[in-house]
């Protein structure tokens, strides 16, 4: 067997690439299920809604018992999303501590960002034995 160091290189970098984002799925995750078991439900208002990239986001505003007014833009999204209109209301989930974490009680605001990390994961693993089988 030809040791290639160059090819070691190109499969730690895929390697490297997943380890990343296996970390960020899991801030992520511990994000988002420590906002859905222990978050406070409030209801928020659809204040805008404006594009970006082909994608439609939604503003939208509530405030905190403690009287706070918060502002929070939804994180997932397509150009055909057309669940809100202006003024709707909308189930918000926040941490008591920090209200800028603020998620929309929706299956793609809360778990949306752990999946995608972990496909990605996934991916650069399944390139990095691509690489190891066409060199090693």
């Amino acid at each position: 067997m030809k040791f290639y160091p160059k090819a070691l290189m190109l499969v730690a970098l895929p390697i490297t690439f997943a380890i990343i984002l296996v970390i960020c799925a899991t801030y992520e995750a511990f994000i988002s299920f420590k906002v859905k078991q222990s978050g406070i439900k409030i209801t928020g208002i659809v204040d805008s809604i404006h594009f970006n990239d082909g994608s439609k986001f939604y503003d939208i505003g509530f405030k905190t018992p403690k009287d706070d007014s918060m502002k929070i833009s939804n994180r997932f999204t397509t150009y055909f999303d057309h669940r809100y209109k202006r003024g709707d209301s909308v189930t918000i989930l926040y941490l008591e501590n920090d209200p800028t974490n603020a998620r929309i009680d929706s299956f793609e605001e809360i778990y949306m960002g752990f999946i995608i990390y972990i496909i990605f994961a996934v991916i650069s693993c399944l390139i990095a034995r691509l690489i190891y089988n066409t060199f090693f």
